[in-house]
C-alpha cells in the first residue's frame, strides 16, 4: 500500500508556503515507517514563471521538465556561501511564517519570495570556480539534458522578456526554437538561460535527493509520478515541437449527463501523422522524463492512448470528434 497526495498541499514546519522537495522526502520516510512501498503525487511539470496564478499541474508549460515553485530554497548549497542570500532569507523570516502560515498556497507570493532567493543564490555559484564539484556535477547535468532542455531554458528567458505573452505573438524571429532569432537571444540573454538551467539543476537534485532518502528509509517503490494528458498551447513544450502539436484544435469531452455542453481542456491535441513520422519519440519523451525507475507512473485520462476528441478552435464541445491515436505503437512504447 501507499499513500497518495498532492505535494503542494502538503505542509511543514519551516517550509516556504508551499510543500516542496523536502516535504516530499519527509512524506517518502513517514510512509515508509507505517509500512508503505509507494507514494503517489501529482505533476511537477514546469508551469509559467511568469504568470503563477495559472497554478494547475494539469495545464503545464512543459512536461520533461520540474517546476521550480518546488525548491526548497534552504537546501540549495549556495545558500550558505551567499552573504546576500543568507541576509534575504532572515529578513524574509515573517514573510515566509505568513505565507507558511496560509491555508491556501499564495503562488505569486511564494514565487516573488523564493526568486529572490534564488537569484542570489544563483549569483554566488556564478562566482564559483570552473573547477569546483558543484559546477562539474552542473555541467554534467545540463550536458544530460541535451538540446529539450537547452531549448526549454531558452524559451524560459525569452518569455521572462515577454511576461504574460503567449509564444503565437511573440516576434516572427522567436516564434520557433529554430527561428532566426533564437540563437542571437540567447547569446544576448545568456546569465538568464542559464538561470532557467541552474533552477532545473537544483529542482532535479532535490527530487534525486527525496527519492534516494525515501527509497534508504523502506519505501519499496519510491514515488508515483503523474504525467498530465498534454501541455498549454502556449507553453515551452508546443514551442519546441510545433509540428508535434495540432495547435488549431483543442482536446476535450462530447456533452454528457456530466457536462452537457461538453468539455474543452485547451490542450492541442499531439498530431497523429507527426507521431507515426517520428515513431512516438515525443510520447516516449514525455514519459521518460517523469517515470522513476524503478517506480510507476500515473498516465492522465489513459484511454487517450486509444482515442482523443478534437475540438476545432472556435468551435462548441458539442462540434468535436473523436480520432483514433496510434494505441499498439503507444503501448509498444510504454513496454
Amino acid at each position: 500500500f501507499g499513500l497518495a497526495a498532492h505535494l503542494y498541499a502538503l505542509r511543514r514546519r519551516g517550509d516556504q508556503g508551499i510543500g516542496d522537495l523536502t516535504t516530499l522526502s519527509l512524506l517518502g520516510e513517514a510512509t515508509a515507517r507505517a509500512g508503505g512501498s509507494i507514494v503517489g503525487i501529482n505533476p511537477l511539470h514546469a508551469l509559467f514563471a511568469g504568470d503563477r496564478e495559472r497554478a494547475s499541474p494539469y495545464h503545464p508549460s512543459d512536461r520533461r521538465f520540474l517546476d521550480p515553485i518546488y525548491i526548497d530554497v534552504e537546501r540549495v548549497p549556495d545558500l550558505a556561501d551567499s552573504h546576500d542570500a543568507r541576509s534575504l532569507l532572515a529578513n524574509a523570516n515573517a514573510g515566509i511564517a505568513s505565507l507558511s502560515a496560509r491555508t491556501h498556497v499564495d503562488y505569486a507570493g511564494v514565487c516573488k519570495l523564493k526568486s529572490a532567493l534564488l537569484d542570489a543564490c544563483f549569483a554566488q555559484f556564478e562566482r564559483r570556480s570552473a573547477v569546483d564539484p558543484l559546477v562539474a556535477e552542473f555541467d554534467r547535468f545540463v550536458a544530460g539534458g541535451g538540446l529539450p532542455l537547452r531549448q526549454f531554458a531558452v524559451f524560459e528567458a525569452i518569455a521572462a522578456a515577454h511576461p504574460c505573452v503567449p509564444w503565437q505573438r511573440w516576434p516572427d524571429s522567436l516564434r520557433r526554437p529554430d527561428a532566426s532569432g533564437v540563437a542571437d537571444f540567447a547569446g544576448r540573454h545568456a546569465r538568464g538561460v542559464r538561470r532557467a538551467l541552474y533552477l532545473q539543476w537544483l529542482a532535479d537534485r532535490q527530487l534525486a535527493a527525496a527519492d534516494g532518502h525515501a527509497r534508504a528509509s523502506g519505501l519499496t517503490w519510491g514515488f508515483f509520478r503523474d504525467l498530465a494528458l498534454g501541455a498549454a498551447p502556449d507553453g515551452a513544450e508546443p514551442w519546441a515541437s510545433p509540428g508535434a502539436y495540432a495547435l488549431g484544435a483543442s482536446i476535450g469531452a462530447p456533452p454528457d449527463a456530466f457536462s452537457p455542453t461538453g468539455q474543452n481542456w485547451n490542450l492541442p491535441p499531439p498530431h497523429t501523422v507527426a507521431m507515426s513520422t517520428y515513431a512516438c519519440t515525443g510520447f516516449a519523451a514525455v514519459c521518460v522524463a517523469n517515470w522513476p525507475r524503478p517506480g510507476a507512473l500515473r498516465i492522465d485520462h489513459a484511454m487517450g492512448l486509444s482515442r482523443l476528441f478534437w475540438i476545432p478552435a472556435g468551435a462548441a464541445a458539442a462540434d468535436g470528434a473523436y480520432v483514433r491515436y496510434p494505441l499498439d505503437a503507444l503501448l509498444g512504447v510504454l513496454s
